[in-house]
């Protein structure tokens, strides 16, 4: 199973940016991972959050691979703990599931058009965090969840 996580814009922190990179090399030695970064829509900058959600979510919506599982990334989805997420991807890779699509949110969440296309909506903690940030969550949890999967030592329960 190929898995594409899929953002908004680029890391804006070289320093977020290298700790992100230092998990996407060992979780490609696992799994191939794409990790995609959609350009903002340049009507979206200084737009009313509702109208930039709505621009972001059609910019979005327009990269999800063809036939892609799609999962938002998002505050109200279901929270699993990382034994959970791991186990998530391993029915998600035997289940016959080609492609996952992994899909973090801007600033303003998700748009309602976006919402209908998801099959599925993960939280990553009960607490909000930046898209930013959301970022090398994801990274670390997809290592910890692959590790989980292949018995290494990583995770420590």
């Amino acid at each position: 199973m190929k898995t594409t996580v899929m953002m908004l814009g680029k890391t804006q922190s070289a320093h977020l940016e290298a700790e992100i990179q230092v998990f996407l090399k060992r979780v490609e030695k696992m799994a191939p991972v794409e990790w995609l970064e959609v350009a903002p829509p340049k009507q979206a900058r200084g737009a009313q959050p509702a109208d930039a959600k709505r621009l972001e979510g059609l910019a979005l919506m327009a990269k999800v691979p063809s036939g892609a599982y799609l999962v938002l990334l998002d505050e109200n989805g279901r929270a699993l703990n990382s034994l959970a997420f791991a186990d998530y991807l391993g029915q998600h890779m035997s289940s016959g599931i080609k492609h996952l699509c992994l899909c973090i949110g801007g600033a303003y969440g998700f748009s309602d058009e976006l919402r209908a296309q998801a099959r599925d909506k993960l939280s990553l903690s009960a607490m909000t965090f930046s898209h930013q940030l959301v970022r090398l969550l994801l990274a670390e949890q997809l290592y910890r969840g692959l590790s989980i999967l292949k018995g290494l030592p990583y995770h420590n329960p």
